[in-house]
């Protein structure tokens, strides 16, 4: 048994269905995650999310408290996206289902309040608003309980994905693969990260050639 689909992407956290949505712009989308669409480090996470949505805050201070707190570290290209960027995924949020409360929180090396919170289950909210605008999505089929096992690889190019669904070894062929499965917090004797991070998508990708950067720093507390 073989199937085809236009775009894979494995996980269902909140990069795996922002994913998801996005792709399904374009054509048919499956999602696959290895328990119920809502297990998820996302869906624990109690911190909110940084935003420059005020007129007397500035990209330019949230870019250098960022900078700072990584000690420099930081990939400054994707600082300044993700920092330019938020106030709209703030807007997208808030219109897919999201509640934000009405005032922002200073926290951590933020030198203006410019947190937004869902009351303190920030992340329980996103993903309940993620996943309901996922599932009512004709062109994303979804398939819980579902495990990756490996990447198609044919010189050096990704054709697709092998899964087991049912106790039944699937291959399933496609245009693009998004692995957006999590940390690895499961590998460690004492974490708070939720059962389902076991570091899988680290290791399907690590076996398919690709790089990895950073890995030390890949963390979850909720």
């Amino acid at each position: 048994m073989k199937l085809l689909t236009d775009f894979i992407v494995i996980g269902s956290g909140i990069a795996g269905l922002n994913a998801a949505l996005m792709l399904s712009k374009y054509e048919k989308v499956l999602l696959v995650t290895k328990k119920k669409s809502i297990d998820s480090a996302t869906n624990y996470a109690q911190g909110g999310i940084a935003a420059v949505t005020d007129k007397k805050d500035n990209f330019r201070f949230h870019e250098q408290d960022t900078l700072k707190a990584g000690v420099f570290h930081n990939n400054k290209k994707a600082v300044k996206f993700l920092v330019e960027h938020g106030k709209n995924t703030i807007k997208q949020l808030a219109y897919i289902g999201v509640a934000f409360d009405k005032k922002t929180t200073l926290e951590a090396a933020h030198s203006y309040p410019r947190i937004h919170h869902a009351t303190d289950i920030t992340g329980h909210e996103i993903e309940k608003a993620l996943v309901k605008k996922v599932l009512t999505n004709k062109n994303i089929s979804v398939w819980e309980h579902t495990y990756a096992v490996d990447l198609i690889i044919k010189n050096k190019i990704c054709f697709g994905a092998t899964v087991i669904k049912d106790k039944k070894i699937i291959p399933i062929f496609s245009r693009l693969v998004v692995l957006a499965t999590g940390g690895a917090g499961q590998l460690y004797s004492y974490t708070t990260n939720p059962d389902v991070v076991t570091g899988d998508g680290l290791a399907i990708g690590y076996r398919a050639g690709a790089k990895t950067k950073d890995l030390e720093f890949v963390q979850f507390h909720p």
